[in-house]
């Protein structure tokens, strides 16, 4: 038994990457949880599916750093007897932006006394997460990562982090709505375009949609119907999610459902 708790215990980890070694007062950059996982193993986008858990992440910062919330990369459709799921294989990073404090500044308009800066400092967050196999062991780490608070000066992984931050979906403003129908919901654009065949829809929300069905496209291309989830109470006032194109570009919506 020893042995197989050891083997689990190893099937993945944790760790945090910034994009600098060094951020100029008041500055912004990226930082990235990684998890890693052993071949055959995984872990859950923020809305797993019909089983799973997604990942969490509880920052422990300096006074006067800011944190943005998550943005998660796009994940597979990951078919099991149980469902369907949405899952990252081998390895993800779930990024945010994180944000030095600037000199005077006062972390509240009562306050007098204003955030010391150092010169050096230490990001620390708790990560949770869900691994995946054909059994599932839940899994936690203390990450930490040092940096400099000086001048802007990229880390070895800045190149990385960049690329996956101009991979993240896009959030769309127009040219799509969201109606309600009979069975569910109908994604549509407003801009003459066609959806192109192979578009899915990622659902943002567990238990409102039929995870099963990427949706299905009209005819005419331009609509793409997914069924509602026949645990949902009917339809939700708001649609969040991401459609996700062949190309595997993805673009996130939130719109509010009309009739």
């Amino acid at each position: 038994m020893l042995p197989l708790l050891l083997a689990f215990a190893q099937s993945s980890s944790a760790a945090l990457v910034l994009s600098v070694d060094s951020v100029a007062p008041g500055g912004a950059f990226t930082a990235a949880i990684r998890i890693k996982m052993e071949p055959g193993w995984h872990t859950y986008w923020k809305n797993p599916g019909d089983s799973g858990s997604a990942p969490t992440v509880k920052w422990a910062l300096p006074s006067g750093w800011r944190v943005s919330n998550l943005r998660w990369p796009l994940p597979t459709r990951h078919k099991t007897a149980e469902g369907t799921d949405y899952v990252y294989e081998n390895e993800v990073l779930l990024l945010a932006e994180i944000t030095a404090p600037q000199p005077g500044a006062r972390p509240t308009l009562d306050s007098e006394a204003p955030i010391p800066v150092p010169p050096t400092a230490t990001l620390k967050a708790k990560v949770s997460w869900l691994v995946c196999q054909e059994a599932c062991v839940p899994a936690s780490a203390d990450v930490s990562a040092p940096i400099l608070v000086g001048r802007d000066k990229p880390s070895k992984d800045s190149a990385q982090l960049a690329e996956l931050v101009q991979a993240i979906p896009a959030r769309v403003l127009d040219g799509w709505k969201v109606k309600a129908t009979p069975t569910g919901i109908a994604i549509m654009r407003t801009d003459g375009e066609a959806i192109q065949k192979g578009t899915v829809f990622l659902p943002a929300e567990s238990g409102l949609f039929d995870h099963s069905d990427p949706g299905t496209l009209s005819a005419d291309g331009m609509t793409l119907s997914v069924k509602r989830s026949e645990y949902a109470k009917g339809n939700p006032k708001r649609v969040r999610g991401v459609i996700v194109l062949p190309n595997q570009k993805g673009m996130e919506i939130d719109l509010s459902l009309s009739s």
